[in-house]
């Protein structure tokens, strides 16, 4: 069995399975829904057949899937036997366990919830120097930010948390160089 959830709480569960007529494996899928309030699983789709070569006949079969989705699609891989021109009655024409995909439309499309990077507010650093120190710090609205420093922006560059810090804001030596970056 094989799963992937979307953004919208929806997801999909893929599995093997030998239904009765079939001589060998089919990939078989289904998509669901979760209610996070009622903790209720509600299905979005029947069971079905994830590749158009589904057969009873005994060169054709799927297996070792996996899965990805989006709010959008859906897109089931696997590996297996198909007939490249979509007539599985005449039997596979592919070499053993090739590899294949299908991207399916989501059932019930919708526009992702999570926001994107280019519009997420993000902080901008302060740095002022007084007496021989600098204080670094950024608007206490923005939480669950760790400031990191580094002595040199060279190749390759060593990041490390700075120590010290209270209400986003931090007062350090101003002996030397030092680079700062947010990062969340």
């Amino acid at each position: 069995m094989n799963g992937a959830v979307d953004a919208g709480d929806r997801f999909t569960v893929a599995w093997v399975s030998r239904p009765a007529g079939y001589i060998k494996d089919q990939v078989a899928a289904r998509v669901l829904s979760l209610n996070g309030a009622t903790k209720k699983i509600t299905p979005l789709t029947s069971s079905f057949f994830a590749f158009i070569n589904s057969s009873t006949n005994d060169t054709i079969r799927s297996l070792g899937m996996s899965v990805a989705m989006t709010t959008r699609q859906i897109l089931i891989a696997a590996k297996g036997e198909i007939n490249r021109d979509n007539h599985p009655e005449e039997g596979a024409n592919t070499p053993t366990e090739v590899n294949f995909f299908t991207v399916l439309s989501h059932p019930n499309p919708q526009d992702d919830p999570t926001p994107s990077v280019e519009n997420a507010q993000r902080p901008g650093l302060s740095v002022s120097q007084s007496a021989g120190n600098i204080t670094v710090s950024w608007p206490a609205s923005f939480t669950g930010f760790t400031l990191q420093s580094a002595n040199s922006l060279t190749s390759p560059v060593t990041w490390t948390a700075v120590n010290g810090v209270a209400n986003n804001s931090v007062t350090l030596s101003a002996a030397s160089a030092q680079y700062f970056r947010l990062i969340k």
